[in-house]
C-alpha cells in the first residue's frame, strides 16, 4: 500500500491498515506526507474504534512493515501507528520526520497512543527506527517496541537532531509515558484490546535502546526502559546527549522481575537526577543486578535520587561513574548491594580525577549548567562556600591507600563565620556551575536554555501545528 499526500489525517475512529489472517504476512505500507500525518482518538460510538495506521498478523500470521515520511507525526488520544502481530511476528517500523508527537491514551480502556511495535504471542518483534528533529512522549504515550507474550522485544533506534522529552503519565493507567524496548505487562482490557490469547504469559527477552540527541528530558514520571515485567533478563540502553535531565520521578530503568539486570550506559556533557529519580538496573528474586556506566564532565545527584545496580537474592552488579565534578545530596544513593549481604553485594567505582593545580590559562573548563529548578529566597547575608571533589568516595585509589569516606558537599568555615554579618548584597541562587579542572567546580548565576516542555511543546490547534520558542 502506498499513500503520497500533503496532509493526511485519520480521525475519529478512522484506519489505514494491511491484514493478514492465514500464513505469510500482510502487505507493507509506505505513508509519505508533506506537511503532516495526524491519527487521533477513536469513533464516539466505542472506544474499540481507534484510529489506526497499522499493518497487523491476525492468528498466526506475520505483520508486513511501515514506513512513515512526514513534516510532522501526530499519535493523539489512544491512536496508533505501527505494526501488531497477534501470534506471529509484527513487520519492522521506519519513521522520518521534523517533529514527532505522542500524547494521551483512551479515556476509559486506558490504551496508550502507540507509535511502534506489538508482538502480543509467541513472535519476536520487528526493529523500530526514528529520524527526527524533536520527539515529545507525554501523557501517557508509548514509542518503541513491546512484548506483551511470549515473544522478544524488538531493538529502537532513535536519532533527534534538537530534544526528546518524556513526561508524565495518563490518570488511571499502569505505565508513564515511555520509549520502551521491554517485555511489559499492561492492563487486562489492552490484552483483550489487542487480542492477547489468556494462555500467553510473558516470557520474551527484552531488546536493546540507542538514543542520540543534544537534549533529553525524562520527568513527571515518565521512563526510558529495557526492563523485564516477566522472568527473562533486561535489555541494553545505550544513551548519548549533550544535556540529561531526569526529574521529577523520571526513570532509565533495565531492571527485571527474575532474569538477569540489563546494562545502562550513559554518555553526556552534563547529567542531573532530582526530585526522587533513577538510573536502574536493579533485579529481584534470584536475577543479578546489572551493570550501569556513567561518563559525564558533571553529575548532580540531588533531592532523594538514585543510581543503583541492586538485587535480592542474586548477587549486586557493577556501577561505574566517570565525571570532572560530582555533586550528591545526602538523601540520594549510588548502589550495588544485595539482600542476600555484603558477600553478594556488586561493585560502585566512581571516578573523579584529583589533579594536580594548573595555571589559569591552561584551563579552559566546558561551561555545564543546569536550569533552575526552585525559586530563590534571598540572604541576610554574604557567604561563601566550596564543592570539593575527593576522590572516589569509598573506594580507596589503590588497595595500599587508606579507607576514605567521600563527604560531598562542605561548607568550609571562615574567621568571619562568628561575626555579625554586613548588609550586602541579595545572595543569588546558583543556576550552573563550571569546572576548574582540577577536581573543583565553581557555581554561576547564569542559567542554560534548555528544552522547556511549556515554550517548546508543540501544539495541535485545529489541525495544524505550531511551536513557541522563546
Amino acid at each position: 500500500m502506498l499513500i503520497n499526500a500533503p496532509k493526511i489525517s485519520v480521525l475519529n475512529g478512522g484506519q489505514i491498515f494491511a491484514n493478514n489472517y492465514s500464513s505469510g504476512s500482510s502487505g507493507n505500507i509506505f505513508v509519505n506526507a508533506r506537511d503532516y500525518v495526524q491519527v487521533d482518538g477513536f469513533n464516539t460510538s466505542s472506544e474499540r474504534l481507534v484510529s489506526f495506521i497499522t499493518s497487523n498478523g491476525f492468528d498466526s500470521a506475520d505483520s508486513g512493515n511501515l514506513t512513515l515520511n512526514a513534516g510532522d507525526v501526530r499519535v493523539l488520544n489512544g491512536a496508533q501507528v505501527g505494526t501488531i502481530a497477534v501470534d506471529g511476528s509484527p513487520g519492522n517500523v521506519e519513521v522520518s520526520a521534523d517533529n514527532i508527537l505522542v500524547d494521551g491514551s483512551l479515556p476509559t480502556l486506558l490504551k496508550p497512543s502507540i507509535l511502534g511495535i506489538a508482538t502480543g504471542g509467541t513472535g519476536d518483534s520487528g526493529q523500530f527506527s526514528v529520524k527526527t528533529n524533536t520527539l515529545q512522549v507525554l501523557n501517557g504515550g508509548a514509542v518503541g517496541t513491546i512484548s506483551i507474550g511470549a515473544g522478544d522485544a524488538g531493538n529502537t533506534s532513535i536519532t533527534a537532531s534538537e530534544f526528546i522529552e518524556v513526561s508524565g503519565s495518563f490518570p488511571g493507567a499502569v505505565n508513564p509515558s515511555s520509549i520502551d524496548s521491554s517485555v511489559t505487562a499492561i492492563n487486562p482490557i489492552t490484552r483483550v484490546f489487542l487480542q492477547v490469547r489468556p494462555s500467553i504469559e510473558l516470557g520474551g527477552r527484552a531488546g536493546s535502546i540507542s538514543i542520540e540527541t543534544p537534549q533529553l528530558v525524562v520527568q513527571d514520571g515518565g521512563a526510558i526502559r529495557v526492563q523485564n515485567d516477566g522472568p527473562g533478563d533486561a535489555g541494553n540502553l545505550i544513551v548519548k546527549s549533550g544535556r540529561i535531565q531526569i526529574r521529577s520521578g523520571g526513570q532509565v530503568a533495565a531492571t527485571t522481575n527474575g532474569g538477569d539486570g540489563g546494562s545502562i550506559s550513559i554518555d553526556a556533557d552534563s547529567l542531573l537526577l532530582a526530585d526522587r529519580s533513577a538510573i536502574s538496573a536493579t533485579a529481584v528474586e534470584d536475577g543479578r543486578g546489572g551493570n550501569v556506566t556513567v561518563d559525564s564532565n558533571a553529575i548532580a545527584l540531588l533531592q532523594g535520587s538514585s543510581i543503583s545496580a541492586n538485587a535480592e537474592l542474586g548477587s549486586g552488579g557493577q556501577i561505574i561513574i566517570t565525571a570532572d565534578a560530582l555533586l550528591q545530596s545526602p538523601d540520594s544513593l549510588i548502589s550495588a548491594t544485595s539482600e542476600m549481604g555484603s558477600s553478594q553485594d556488586g561493585v560502585v567505582e566512581v571516578q573523579v580525577p584529583d589533579e594536580a593545580p594548573r595555571a589559569e590559562s591552561e584551563i579552559e573548563p566546558p561551561a555545564v549548567e543546569f536550569p533552575q529548578i526552585t525559586a530563590a529566597c534571598s540572604g541576610g547575608g554574604r557567604q561563601s562556600g566550596e564543592f570539593t571533589v575527593t576522590g572516589r568516595g569509598g573506594l580507596p585509589v589503590s588497595p595500599n591507600d587508606i579507607q576514605q569516606t567521600y563527604r560531598g558537599w562542605i561548607s568550609e568555615p571562615t574567621p568571619n563565620d562568628t561575626a555579625t554579618p554586613a548588609r550586602s548584597a541579595q545572595i543569588a541562587e546558583a543556576q550552573g556551575w563550571l569546572s576548574n579542572g582540577d577536581g573543583t567546580i565553581r557555581f554561576t548565576d547564569q542559567s542554560t536554555n534548555l528544552v522547556n516542555s511549556t515554550s517548546q511543546r508543540t501544539a495541535c490547534v485545529n489541525g495544524t501545528i505550531s511551536q513557541n520558542r522563546n
